[in-house]
């Protein structure tokens, strides 16, 4: 059965390769107003409104998803299979890595939205700053000539108390923008806190603040910001984000832009119930220079790793990011070919290691490890679209990448107390490759995508043993990831259905971290004297297909109802919302991380709250 499922879905990829990359593989979510609109560059154009404040649920579109490890500055992105650096995030060209080897600091959810002009989720990884699985590139709005000035306040109430404010003003091509954001930890559907489900000794208040300038004159662009969060709780896993601060300048002419940030980041796990103490200082590092067709960039990247016991016996120190440095170039170019829509990037990654002490750690379990690595980067993608009548339209592409392991894969390092597994990266790890077909139906109101992927050498969690030590390091396997997206527009209905099946070809094992089948429905009714309202229902399957030797557990179904109005008085622009109105008590499927340092227990989503939005814009 399974031959034959393979067998039908490649039939059907190959029976309508008409290829497209824009046309398919692109979304992008633009903001205006409170509403925030989604469009699929394809013949069908598909919009998806939702409260411009609350960008995590733009990003839960088009087979996108959250990866819920605490509050809400704590998420990551996930689509189509892959996650965390498979997919990357630049902010006006700009990358932003993470310095916490947990993802504590992915940028995706600390975007300012007052700032925001556009999100663009490409599935492709021939762009010039794609990873495996694509890019996801916020743009911000230019500043104007005109003094303008624009705020939004967040009010979060019932089981989620927080204040999100913004505020933005400018003039002569000159903005200056603020944002504040404090709350503590949510409740869930059956009223339990971070300190009854979690082991925390309070509900500690969490604060998030930002301020950035950006200036033009002529064709110069200038940009500075800094953003400074603490106490940001994470029950995903085993420590919690003290304090990061991030600093970031850039200065662009034309299309060539140079840039830096440096972020600096402290978690440890001071804000529970525990017998021992663990800490990790981590920094960033990122230099960069790009323009539309080239970029190079520089990353360093160090982090410290402290753990002992609460009487100060048995301590132990790990270099845990032993002072790695990356050096990337890429090149990028497009054009027509025969009909054909073709791109394509080329370059190359240079990994270097300068505490070569480390080594000898690696050795134990990886004996030809080296403090070295060179990696080829390529991405090509060949895509059309056909018009076979005036309401049907089939687009394709053919899409191969071949993309650098993630640094914490090839040289994360620790040693760990109480007989648990050291946790050690692979610096011999071959180059993931991905190969991916991809075809989207398109007829009035309806919207099929279809696609399918063969990685050789993905990365993943391994095994291994030297003396009586064990390890939790990473191999290579091969991975085989089809799914489906299905999108209905009628009158006042949007309705999307996502599947996607993984499997681990090397072991015949499922794939861990894939997510169930995902519906969302949203109803808007007819807007009465300037007044928006909507319903929004989504749903989760179960997953059953789960990999216990990696100590995935099957999760349950769920479903979620919210309800939504918006007023508009033109500038001065009113939202409302009550959130999963039923009070259920649920857990996404990818709310759980494997070890090492993960709490060994699934983030519970809030309970019933109330989203009250003003927003003044120009």
């Amino acid at each position: 059965m399974k031959k034959s499922f393979y067998m039908l879905f490649i039939t059907i990829l190959f029976h309508n390769i008409s290829f497209s990359q824009k046309q398919d593989s692109i979304i992008t979510y633009k903001l205006k107003e409170i509403t925030v609109f989604g469009k699929k560059y394809s013949i069908d154009q598909n919009e998806f409104p939702v409260e411009k404040d609350n960008l995590s649920d733009v990003l839960q579109l088009g087979g996108f998803s959250i990866i819920r490890k605490g509050v809400f500055l704590a998420q990551d992105i996930y689509a189509d299979g892959l996650k965390r650096g498979d997919y990357t995030i630049v902010v006006d060209g700009e990358r932003y890595h993470n310095a916490c080897p947990m993802r504590m600091d992915a940028p995706i959810t600390r975007i300012n939205p007052i700032e925001v002009k556009s999100i663009e989720i490409v599935k492709s990884s021939s762009n010039l700053q794609s990873g495996l699985g694509g890019i996801i590139e916020v743009n911000r709005s230019t500043p104007t000539r005109n003094f303008g000035i624009a705020g939004n306040l967040t009010q979060m109430l019932g089981n989620i108390n927080e204040t999100d404010f913004s505020l933005l003003t400018e003039k002569y091509n000159q903005r200056i923008s603020l944002r504040y954001d404090q709350g503590v930890p949510y409740r869930t559907g059956d009223d339990k806190t971070f300190k009854d489900l979690y082991g925390y000794k309070e509900n500690k208040k969490f604060q998030f603040g930002e301020v950035s300038y950006n200036g033009v004159i002529e064709d110069w662009n200038y940009t500075g910001s800094l953003m400074y969060s603490e106490n940001v709780s994470f029950p995903y896993l085993q420590m919690d984000e003290i304090k990061s601060t991030v600093y970031n300048s850039s200065l662009s002419y034309k299309s060539y832009k140079i840039y830096f940030n440096y972020t600096d980041h402290l978690m440890d796990n001071g804000l529970r119930e525990s017998n021992m103490i663990m800490e990790t200082a981590a920094r960033n590092l990122t230099l960069g220079f790009v323009s539309d067709l080239f970029e190079m960039y520089y990353r360093h990247w160090d982090a410290d790793n402290n753990m002992r016991m609460m009487n100060g016996s048995m301590p132990v120190y790990n270099h845990i990011l032993p002072k790695i440095n990356l050096y990337s170039v890429n090149v990028f170019r497009k054009a027509e070919l025969l009909g054909l829509q073709v791109s394509g990037k080329i370059g190359l990654s240079y990994y270097n290691v300068g505490d070569k002490e480390v080594i000898d750690f690696y050795d134990q379990i990886h004996p030809d490890a080296k403090s070295n690595r060179v990696f080829p980067l390529v991405g090509i993608n060949i895509s059309r679209t056909e018009l076979i009548t005036n309401s049907f339209s089939i687009s394709g592409m053919i899409d191969f990448a071949a993309e650098a392991p993630e640094a914490e894969a090839l040289y994360v390092n620790v040693k760990r107390m109480m007989g648990k597994p050291y946790w050690s990266g692979n610096p011999d790890l071959d180059q993931p490759i991905r190969t991916t077909l991809r075809t989207n139906l398109s007829i009035p109101n309806v919207s099929l995508d279809l696609f399918g992927s063969y990685i050789f050498n993905y990365v993943y969690l391994a095994s291994a043993i030297s003396g009586m030590q064990k390890y939790q390091t990473f191999g290579n396997v091969n991975a085989l990831i089809l799914g489906a997206d299905l999108k209905l527009t009628y009158n006042f209905l949007e309705s999307e259905v996502s599947y996607t099946y993984g499997e681990n070809e090397s072991n015949h094992q499922p794939l861990i971290e894939i997510l169930p089948l995902h519906i969302s429905n949203r109803l808007n009714l007819p807007e009465v004297y300037n007044i928006k309202l909507y319903i929004r229902h989504t749903y989760e399957n179960a997953q059953k297909r789960v990999d216990p030797g990696l100590l995935e557990a099957a999760s349950g179904a769920w479903n979620r109802i919210d309800l939504g109005m918006n007023v508009d008085y033109g500038k001065f622009i009113i939202g409302f919302s009550a959130e999963n109105i039923l009070n259920v008590t649920y857990s996404k499927h990818l709310s759980y991380v494997r070890d090492p340092f993960s709490s060994g227990m699934k983030v519970i989503e809030p309970g019933l709250s109330f989203r009250l939005n003003l927003r003044y814009g120009n």
